[in-house]
């Protein structure tokens, strides 16, 4: 059997579905701080601007780009949308840490 089949940590911790479970406890037992909550909510909004901005680029362009053309512009679509995340947003950060807050 190759190494890449080998699995070696299951993918969904089963700990966390019994019923006494606290969701917000990390794999470490230490509870998730804010600042935390918020690094994931900022970077959800960023891979969500990420996802929109590849799919308006499938609408644009009717032929097919090369190997080069798609890294360059997937790495281009990453940084715009990391810096729309940090300094404006589309307001899914704020609406997540609202929603956590619950």
């Amino acid at each position: 059997m190759s190494d890449i089949l080998k699995v070696t940590k299951p993918v969904v911790d089963y700990a966390l579905l019994s019923k006494d479970a606290d969701p917000t406890m990390s794999k470490t037992g230490t509870k998730d701080t804010p600042n935390k909550m918020e690094k994931v909510a900022k970077d959800f909004e960023a891979l969500f601007i990420f996802n929109m901005l590849k799919e308006l680029d499938k609408t644009t362009r009717l032929d097919k780009k090369g190997y080069a053309e798609e890294t360059y512009t997937s790495v281009i679509y990453q940084k715009v949308s990391e810096f729309i995340s940090k300094n404006s947003g589309l307001g899914i950060k704020e609406f997540l840490l609202r929603y956590h807050e619950r």
